[in-house]
């Protein structure tokens, strides 16, 4: 995407009706529209500007920079509120229950949310620093948290098992279904996330008789 400041005003004028944040936010939600499937250097600004019915001066008023724009549109992701929620229903629940339920999270919001993904994606690789950002503020909250699931679940089965390695696969195999789902798009999403949620945890946690 062009980050140069634009001579004067091009593109579609902005709608007299919109106040100031109703433009931010029809901005960030063409940004989502188009960038989800293009990324972020693939989009250019007029194209950009005309989808959110904005002009290119006014797009670079609330979004200076490329850097900006790409910040922001992961900010309105509430990853970290979602996240969250995910940690407080899994204290309520028994570890397997909980390592479902985290699958099951997972299953709508990055492999049945191919936009979401594809936007983390091309987010964490076109702002390099942005990717040790979501690491340590999401995706290290959310291994921590099933690494704790299965310390627990390997205790009350008096397993002695890595439940680091543990962890990390099952949230690989999350990933990696995903990837081939949204990003590579060579294999479908799993049809029904309920299914695949439950043989997941099967794997790792089998039903005790």
């Amino acid at each position: 995407m062009s980050t140069d400041l634009p001579s004067g005003e091009k593109g579609l004028r902005p709608s007299p009706r919109l106040r100031s944040g109703d433009r931010r936010t029809a901005i960030l939600a063409a940004a989502v529209r188009l960038c989800s499937e293009h990324g972020f250097h693939g989009v250019r600004t007029r194209d950009l500007a005309a989808e959110a019915g904005v002009s290119e001066a006014l797009l670079f008023r609330h979004f200076p920079s490329k850097d900006d724009l790409i910040r922001e549109v992961m900010r309105a992701q509430n990853l970290g509120e979602r996240l969250e929620m995910a940690e407080a229903a899994a204290l309520q629940m028994n570890p397997r229950e909980a390592l479902l339920q985290l699958a099951r999270f997972f299953c709508g919001t990055a492999i049945h949310e191919g936009g979401r993904m594809r936007l983390i994606f091309y987010s964490t690789l076109e702002l390099p620093e942005l990717s040790r950002e979501f690491y340590d503020q999401f995706a290290s909250r959310l291994l921590r948290l099933e690494q704790r699931l299965f310390e627990r679940a390997f205790a009350e089965r008096g397993w002695d098992r890595d439940s680091h390695l543990a962890a990390r696969s099952f949230h690989g195999t999350l990933i990696f279904h995903g990837l081939l789902a949204n990003v590579f798009r060579t294999e479908p999403a799993p049809p029904d996330p309920e299914r695949f949620a439950r043989d997941l945890v099967q794997l790792y946690l089998p039903e005790e008789p």
